[in-house]
């Protein structure tokens, strides 16, 4: 699963991979992540929205096989908010 997730984030416009990797993966918040990008907070939140929509879209029929056969179901509801 952990790879099907990792070419689901390569596969993001880049705007979205970015503000998705800052977030999630650095643990910036949006007031963080928009000086250091040089947006507004509120130009920060619609690539994180859009990506995790992309990238539950994109993942949601690897859920239901991967809840019956792990243990890892909060990450994967994490991914999916």
């Amino acid at each position: 699963m952990e790879e099907k997730i990792q070419e689901a984030v390569a596969s993001l416009p880049d705007d979205s991979r970015r503000v998705f990797v800052l977030s999630l993966h650095e643990g910036k918040t949006y007031e963080q992540m928009a000086k250091e990008l040089g947006i507004s907070v509120n130009t920060v939140k619609y690539p994180i929205k859009r990506a995790l929509r992309m990238l539950y879209n994109r993942l949601e029929p690897f859920f239901f096989k991967y809840y019956f056969m792990s243990d890892s179901l909060p990450m994967i509801k994490k991914m999916a908010l």
